[in-house]
């Protein structure tokens, strides 16, 4: 087969499995880029405390502040996350998890996973184990492509 036809066909599949991601964050009612701040803030907290700097998303996220902004404010505004005077500088803002942010992150991650684990169950121990190999060849490609 041509390398041209393998190419195209490695590009729509990797193109139909970033759409069913996608349709997987839509199900929980918020944008991929949410979901992904969302999980962020959680981690941060439970690794560093009280809450976690805007500053900090964006670095971890690597975009700018002002690209992280409006997903904070969206959030905000669903009462998913809450803005606190940093008790050690009253200057700082930290930015964490409410309840019901806690929940919603919980639930996507409980989804998440069970679908995860039901693909695993699907595939079987050995296709699974051959997949992450493949992958993790492919990230090794890109990676080193990106550096070069």
């Amino acid at each position: 087969m041509p390398t041209s036809f393998l190419a195209h066909k490695l590009m729509e599949s990797f193109h139909q499995l970033h759409k069913l991601n996608r349709n997987q964050f839509a199900i929980t009612g918020l944008k991929s880029s949410e979901v992904f701040v969302l999980f962020h803030i959680k981690k941060a907290v439970q690794h560093l405390g009280p809450g976690i700097k805007l500053k900090d998303i964006s670095k971890h996220l690597m975009v700018t502040a002002p690209s992280v902004t409006p997903i904070i404010k969206s959030l905000e505004n669903q009462g998913l996350i809450e803005r606190t005077t940093d008790e050690k500088d009253k200057r700082s803002i930290r930015i964490r998890l409410t309840d019901k942010g806690a929940s919603k992150i919980n639930q996507t991650w409980d989804d998440f996973t069970n679908k995860y684990n039901e693909l695993v169950i699907y595939l079987g121990e050995d296709k699974t184990k051959k997949l992450i190999e493949i992958q993790s060849e492919i990230l090794t490609y890109l990676n080193n492509k990106q550096e070069n």
